[in-house]
């Protein structure tokens, strides 16, 4: 069975979220994949921001993220998308610095984008929310036929169907506490993201091995 991915959320191991500083603490810690949130500013440009960003705010750019990347080896994003619009010139800054193959997007991406990253061979983790309603039972499902290498999932989202059904191509947030993020590393969950990344790692040694 593969290990299941560990994800540190962003702000994680309470650090600030979305600075340099707390991605370069998430990139040391052992994680296999590091939040940021993204969005665009009010002149088009890249920045590491939750909640659409107030006049005058300032924030790291995704620039400077990727530079930090790039001098991390063996360290990889998770692209957590806030807003239409921003995936493209992500994957395109990325690509240009060689670094597409360590990244992966989820979040708010619009039916069309999703569709174009599809057609494009993005690295892009459905989120259950963008699929028809009618269709998050199964939503594993249609990501699957959809193909779609991961759905991403709040944990409590979850059913049995998905977890017996094709728990590795499941990709579940945000599970910060012991018993839960036992129970999923048991199952084979394919990606747990998780505020307690340093607790997750020693539960998967624990129970999926080194």
């Amino acid at each position: 069975m593969p290990k299941t991915l560990i994800c540190a959320h962003a702000g994680a191991e309470n650090t600030q979220p979305n600075t340099l500083e707390s991605l370069a603490l998430l990139f040391s810690c052992g994680a296999d994949l590091a939040e940021v949130d993204l969005r665009a500013d009010a002149h088009g440009g890249l920045i590491l921001c939750h909640d659409r960003p107030k006049k005058d705010e300032e924030h790291p750019t995704f620039t400077e993220a990727l530079r930090l990347l790039k001098q991390t080896p063996n360290a990889r994003l998770n692209l957590d998308v806030k807003e239409p619009g921003v995936i493209f010139p992500a994957w395109e800054a990325a690509q240009k610095r060689g670094l597409e193959g360590r990244i992966i997007f989820t979040g708010d991406v619009s039916q069309e984008e999703a569709d174009e990253a599809q057609k494009a061979g993005l690295p892009l983790w459905i989120n259950q929310y963008r699929l028809p309603v009618s269709q998050w039972r199964r939503a594993h499902l249609t990501a699957r036929e959809r193909g779609f290498a991961m759905l991403n999932i709040d944990w409590r989202g979850l059913n049995e169907e998905m977890l017996e059904d094709d728990p590795a191509r499941l990709s579940v947030w945000t599970v910060d506490e012991e018993e839960k993020l036992r129970e999923l590393l048991a199952l084979g969950v394919g990606s747990i993201t998780t505020r307690e990344p340093a607790l997750a790692l020693r539960l998967r040694r624990e129970i999926q091995g080194e």
